[in-house]
């Protein structure tokens, strides 16, 4: 988000719902979210030159694939995404991409590390020179 030509911020509203299963003995974890943000702050206008307001909506998802050691059930490889979109007018970065492939515990005896594949495309504004 870019940002706000406000001396005053506004209230900014951030809200998701979406579905939690965390690991256990007998299930593998998911994680699935749709939310979004309003920002009342004034935000410069790159198409018009004058303010607008802010929002942002977002889709992400996890989901546990193994589980390698019912003892430690959050252990074992996930796949999970991310796409989050923007109005152009008034951000720079405007949408992002995110597909990812990871291992929690990847190690029996190391329960804290993590291991990580991300690919990620962001697109941002065409940039808009000033008259």
């Amino acid at each position: 988000m870019s940002g706000s030509t406000s001396r005053c911020p506004r209230t900014l509203l951030i809200d998701q719902v979406g579905y939690k299963r965390p690991a256990s003995a007998d299930g593998l974890s998911s994680d699935f979210r749709l939310g979004g943000l309003y920002n009342w702050s004034d935000y410069s206008n790159f198409d018009t030159g004058s303010v607008s307001h802010n929002h942002n909506i977002f889709v992400l998802g996890d989901q546990q694939l193994n589980q390698p050691d019912p003892q430690v059930p959050f252990r074992g490889w996930y796949a999970g995404f991310t796409f989050m979109d923007s109005p152009s007018e008034v951000n720079v970065f405007r949408r992002y991409y995110e597909a990812r492939f990871y291992a929690d515990a990847p190690f029996r005896t190391r329960l804290g590390d993590q291991f990580s594949i991300v690919l990620r495309i962001v697109f941002s504004a065409k940039m808009r020179a000033e008259p």
